[in-house]
């Protein structure tokens, strides 16, 4: 598969302070990389340099020429004086806008015709975060870099928006996939390969790559994947400051 990204951290630091070191995060076309860890460890500080957002790092970022990236930051960051089917129509291609596509977007994820009328602080937190997932998906990327999207969405509702995540997967097969995530099950569920981050500074302690098909897996494969999360996090991670970079 061709590579859309690859991230290579020599050193991230904040206040003076190292907080990511010898951190590599590829994802190729067709692609999902869950990226895990403890709370605070730098997985949403990772994927702003891996957007490019952030370039104050030792290391090197590289994004597939033409490749168009498309970011679901933690925050919905919609734009409150639009309703919510504008936020999705503006960020479709000039020739799309004005149509339906925005609102079919907003009904696919469970945005009812009354919300997509109205502003984002007139709906909750949760609508407003559907609505952010919707704006990425309509945007048509070749790579989607999700902070945590599903966060604080009942389990059924969360569900069903990690299957259409992996529905559009199915639809556009180059699509790539950088999500991260505190919930170990969806990544189990999700991933083609899980990046655990962990130590001080935050580096990589370790890839897990599932058995079955993503989407598919059953409690026994999910079980095992998450053992082998959990016997990773057992183990002592490297005091070196940063890892080589090779080119």
């Amino acid at each position: 598969m061709a590579e859309l990204l690859r991230l290579a951290i020599g050193e991230k630091r904040f206040n003076g302070a190292p907080i990511l070191a010898g951190l590599s995060v590829t994802v190729a076309a067709g692609e999902v990389v869950a990226l895990v860890g403890p709370s605070g460890c730098g997985k949403s500080t990772a994927l702003m340099l891996a957007a490019g957002l952030d370039r104050d790092f030792t290391g090197e970022r590289h994004l597939a020429p033409g490749a168009r990236l498309v970011v679901q930051f933690q925050e919905p960051c919609l734009l409150p004086w639009r309703c919510l089917t504008d936020n999705i129509d503006l960020a479709l291609p000039p020739a799309r806008r004005g149509g339906d596509t925005a609102r079919r977007w907003l009904e696919a994820v469970e945005l009812p015709a009354a919300a997509q009328a109205q502003f984002p602080a007139e709906v909750s937190l949760g609508m407003q975060r559907r609505a952010a997932l919707a704006r990425a998906l309509a945007a048509d990327g070749d790579l989607l870099l999700l902070d945590e999207p599903l966060v604080s969405l009942d389990a059924g509702l969360a569900g069903r928006l990690r299957a259409l995540l992996l529905r559009r997967m199915a639809e556009r097969p180059g699509l790539g996939l950088l999500i991260v995530t505190h919930d170990l099950m969806e990544a189990a569920q999700m991933a083609d390969r899980i990046l655990l981050l962990g130590g001080h500074p935050s580096r990589l302690v370790g890839e897990v790559r599932p058995d079955g098909q993503r989407g598919q897996r059953g409690p026994a494969q999910q079980s095992d994947i998450l053992s082998r999360i959990a016997r990773l996090q057992q183990m002592p991670v490297s005091p070196a400051p940063y890892l080589s970079i090779c080119p």
